[in-house]
């Protein structure tokens, strides 16, 4: 399984460890959004992108590279924005052969990090074998 997400906020991006101070700093100013990601229990950053549109892109395109030509299920996770989160599952579902796909809330203990506009996406490879990407 693979899950990622970005944050749309433009000041203080991901505020816990992920991002030293001047590194948020500068990020804030040039509008840089991390993707980040879970691996083995560990959160890290798996991409940094320039405009939360590209974020959305590069996120697609992530998701995409975990699933591979394989079935799989989808859940894309949202913070208060459903309506960019049924666009990018439409667009998702364009990419990926998705036997199941899923929108939900993401929860307060990881949105709260995010910030409103969070938008993730987590993806089951069908037949036992977990999604992974070279990211």
């Amino acid at each position: 399984m693979i899950s990622l997400h970005i944050s749309s906020r433009s000041s203080g991006t991901f505020n816990s460890a992920c991002l030293a101070r001047e590194k948020s700093f500068l990020g804030t100013v040039l509008a840089i959004k991390p993707i980040i990601t879970r691996r083995e229990g560990v959160v890290e950053i798996a991409d940094k992108v320039r405009t939360y549109r590209r974020a959305v892109g590069r996120l697609a395109e992530l998701a995409v590279a975990a699933a591979g030509n394989k079935r799989c299920r989808v859940v894309i996770l949202h913070a208060n924005c459903l309506d960019q989160a049924r666009e990018f599952a439409e667009g998702l579902r364009q990419k990926i052969n998705c036997t199941q796909l899923w929108i939900h809330e993401i929860g307060p203990g990881l949105a709260v990090h995010g910030g409103q506009g969070m938008l993730g996406v987590a993806t089951l490879v069908e037949g036992g074998g977990l999604a992974t990407s070279n990211m």
